[in-house]
């Protein structure tokens, strides 16, 4: 585990580009559906 959290402020998120730069993922904290 993580010994403090990946996102700290709402609003944060992580994003995965693939080698075209398009965007093929993402995760925006809070996560509020589906999670």
């Amino acid at each position: 585990g993580l010994d403090s959290p990946a996102f700290e402020n709402g609003g944060d998120g992580g994003y995965l580009f693939d080698t075209n730069r398009d965007l093929r993922a993402w995760v925006i904290y809070p996560c509020r559906f589906g999670c």
